[in-house]
C-alpha cells in the first residue's frame, strides 16, 4: 500500500449528487490484479466523480493515480454531461463519462487513449493511496493519511483466523449493465443467491464495517460480505464469488464480477461464474 497524503490542490471533496453518497475518506474496492497482467495495462476508475485509474507498471508493481486529462479537453461542464447518467464520451478520462474497460496493447497498440489517463510521463501524475488485499485492488481518495485496509481480508480466508491464501486469483472477470442501484444492488445479488443455494433467510451480523450475511445450519456454507460501499463477497467452498456495482446511473449499475480461487485449484469449468452472472441478472429483475 501507497502511503501518499494528497495535495488539497489535486483533490477536493465534491459534493455529492442527490443519487450519490461520498465514498471519499474510506477504502473503496475498484478492480481485481488479474484484469493488469501486462506492463502498460490500465485500470480506469471514478470514485465519487474523481477521475482515477491503476496501472500495471514497467517493473510489474501496481500503481493509482489520479488520470492526466480528469476533464477530457472541455473547458466547462457540457449540459449533457451535467446530469445524473454518465455518458459516453471520446474523453475517455473525464470524471462525467463511463468508464472503459481495461486498456491494453490488444485494444489500444497506438496507447491513444491510455495517454489520457497516463500522459507521457507517469511519474508526474497526483499518487492515490492503494492496497491490495488478495486480488482484490482498493483506493483511498482523502487529504489525510489513509488508515490501513482492513475491511476485505476476513471473507477471504481459508477460514476463521486463518490467513488470505497468497495465490488467491480472479477468474472469469466478466461486466455487466443492470439496472440495479449501487446502494440495495448487493443486498438483492446475496438474496438471490441464497436462494438459488437453498439456504433461506440469511442471519445478519455486522463488523468492523462488514455486513455478513450468513446461512443457517446445514445449508451450502454459504456466507456473504457486504463491504462498505460496493463490493459484495460471497463464501462458498473452496472458491469465493465477488461483485462491485458501480454507479453510471440513478438505478444502473455497470457490475463486474469475478470468481476468486487458489492458482492451480480445479476451475469446475465455467459453471461458477454462469451462476453468478445469472444470479446477479436475476437479482436486477426481482
Amino acid at each position: 500500500m501507497t502511503g501518499a497524503v494528497l495535495r488539497p490542490v489535486a483533490f477536493t471533496r465534491r459534493r455529492p449528487r442527490p443519487e450519490d453518497e461520498d465514498w471519499t475518506g474510506r477504502w473503496v474496492c475498484v478492480g481485481f490484479a488479474d484484469q493488469l497482467p501486462r506492463a502498460g495495462d490500465v485500470l480506469p476508475a471514478i470514485v465519487s466523480g474523481h477521475a482515477v485509474h491503476v496501472r500495471r507498471t514497467g517493473d510489474g508493481g501496481l500503481a493509482a493515480a489520479f488520470n492526466a486529462r480528469p476533464f477530457g479537453g472541455c473547458m466547462s461542464v457540457p449540459v449533457q454531461c451535467a446530469g445524473a447518467r454518465k455518458i459516453r464520451c471520446p474523453h475517455l478520462a473525464c470524471g462525467f463519462s463511463e468508464d472503459p474497460g481495461v486498456l491494453g496493447d490488444d485494444n489500444d497498440p497506438e496507447r491513444t487513449a491510455r495517454r489520457q489517463f497516463v500522459d507521457a510521463d507517469p511519474t508526474r501524475l497526483v499518487p492515490v493511496p492503494l492496497a491490495r488485499e488478495g486480488p482484490l485492488l482498493f483506493v483511498h481518495l482523502a487529504t489525510v493519511p489513509a488508515p490501513p485496509s482492513q475491511a476485505a481480508p476476513a471473507p477471504l480466508r481459508t477460514g476463521p483466523g486463518g490467513p488470505v491464501p497468497d495465490d488467491l486469483r480472479a477468474t472469469a472477470v466478466a461486466e455487466q449493465v443492470l439496472p440495479l442501484g449501487w446502494r440495495t444492488g448487493a443486498r438483492a445479488a446475496a438474496a438471490t443467491l441464497g436462494s438459488r443455494c437453498g439456504a433461506g433467510l440469511l442471519r445478519e451480523q455486522h463488523a468492523d464495517g462488514v455486513t455478513a450475511l450468513i446461512a443457517p445450519t446445514g445449508a451450502e456454507q454459504l456466507s456473504c460480505y457486504l463491504v462498505w460501499p460496493n463490493l459484495l463477497l460471497a463464501r462458498l467452498p473452496g472458491r469465493v464469488l465477488a461483485a462491485l456495482f458501480r454507479p453510471v446511473g440513478p438505478d444502473t449499475c455497470s457490475v463486474l464480477s469475478a470468481v476468486l480461487r487458489p492458482a492451480g485449484s480445479r476451475t469446475g469449468g465455467d459453471g461458477d461464474a454462469r451462476l453468478w452472472r445469472d444470479v446477479l441478472a436475476a437479482a436486477a429483475r426481482n
